[in-house]
């Protein structure tokens, strides 16, 4: 009986559906077309705009991604696919404070002896 249901294209799972077709479709989009997935909070992909597909006009991505990286929104069996895209599973600015500044000022610290910035 589900396999008859598949070929007619029932979703067993609309979470899951959403989750592919809606969410992951639109953050592979953003990358694509920004080359990488920092999305921010307050972008909303845009009404009429033919680089995306219809379903995602309107669509507040960066709020979505926003609360993926708070943890309230995430789909465990998606961990791959998003580490695939390069997506930040903390906030921008925890990624580039542990991957730029902290660096940076160690690297400082090591050629002036302070942290004296």
């Amino acid at each position: 009986m589900i396999e008859e249901l598949e070929k007619i294209g029932f979703v067993q799972d609309a979470s899951q559906f959403k989750w592919d077709h809606y969410i992951l479709s639109s953050l592979r989009q953003f990358e694509k077309l920004y080359g990488s997935t920092d999305v921010l909070r307050p972008f909303v992909v845009p009404e009429g705009d033919e680089a995306w597909p219809k379903f995602a006009w309107g669509r507040r991505l960066g709020f979505i991604v926003a609360a993926m990286r708070s943890g309230k929104v995430y789909a465990p069996q998606s961990k791959e696919e998003l580490e695939k895209l390069g997506f930040c599973f903390t906030s921008i600015a925890e990624r580039d404070w542990t991957e730029k500044m902290l660096p940076s000022l160690k690297t400082y610290r090591q050629e002036f002896g302070h942290c004296i910035v």
